[in-house]
Order: structure tokens, then C-alpha cells, then sequence
């Protein structure tokens, strides 16, 4: 059932308001556990990176300044494009998305995808479930 059928307003409805992150507050604290997991201890590297990560590549990737501001969700900077210019349709926005090229994450995608989980592996994790199944490619590297 569409996000319009149950006449929500968000499309991420199910997330709760917190007045410290907004909407955003349970998938930071997700996001800041899963970066300590990984070893990234930088008080810079928070959810909130990605929007100032993306949006320098947004615009090398020939996105325009509206597309950028809607996709990062920063209003537009003059009245007519606040007023009028902030909602594009889905299919608009994803097609300014394709545009962004990571060839270094799509690697690693690649990779993941392999990984799909046969009946065989599944049996693997309920008997062993405190095995280090983390992907080569995603160890740290030991210094020698």
C-alpha cells in the first residue's frame, strides 16, 4: 500500500520526531554504532556527512542547483523555486540521481550481492552464529 493510501505525510512515517535529530535520531545512533563497528572514530564522520558528502558530487555530476537542493532537502534560494519549484516527481529526481557514479562503492556492491544466502549458509549461521562472517573487503588490513 502507497504512503498516499495511508494518507501519511512522510514517506518515512514510521520514524519518530525527536527534538535533537528530528526525524533522523534512531538511524544516527544506528549509523554512529555501525561507524564504531568499522573502527571510524571521527567526531566528523556522522549520518549528517552524507548530505555534505553528496552534494559537491551532485554538482560535478552536471546536477542542477534545484535537483540538488530537493534531493538533499535544502529549500531553494529564491521564491519562486520555494514556492514553486520543490516538488518534482520521483521519477525526475532518481533519473538526476543516476547521474552520481561511485565506481569504488559499486565494487563493493558487486561484492556484497555475491554474498546471497543459500538455505546452506543459513543452516551455517543458527550453528555458528559467533563466527566472524564479515567480508575480506571489509576487515581492516593488520598492519605488518
Amino acid at each position: 500500500m502507497s504512503v498516499r493510501a495511508k494518507q501519511k505525510d512522510r514517506i518515512f512515517y514510521q520514524l519518530s520526531y525527536s527534538d535533537a535529530n528530528h526525524y533522523t535520531d534512531k538511524m544516527s545512533k544506528w549509523f554512529g554504532r555501525y561507524l564504531d563497528e568499522l573502527g571510524i572514530k571521527s567526531k566528523r564522520k556522522v549520518f549528517h556527512s552524507f548530505r555534505h558528502t553528496v552534494k559537491p558530487e551532485l554538482r560535478d555530476a552536471g546536477v542542477g542547483q534545484e535537483y540538488q537542493n530537493a534531493i538533499c532537502g535544502w529549500e531553494g534560494q529564491d521564491t519562486g523555486e520555494r514556492t514553486y519549484g520543490s516538488n518534482f516527481k520521483i521519477n525526475v529526481l532518481y533519473n538526476e540521481l543516476c547521474k552520481l557514479k561511485y565506481p569504488f562503492l559499486d565494487e563493493n556492491l558487486k561484492k556484497i550481492r555475491e554474498r546471497q544466502i543459500t538455505p546452506r549458509l543459513a543452516l551455517q549461521y543458527r550453528l555458528y552464529p559467533n563466527v566472524d562472517r564479515t567480508p575480506d573487503f571489509a576487515k581492516k588490513k593488520k598492519e605488518v
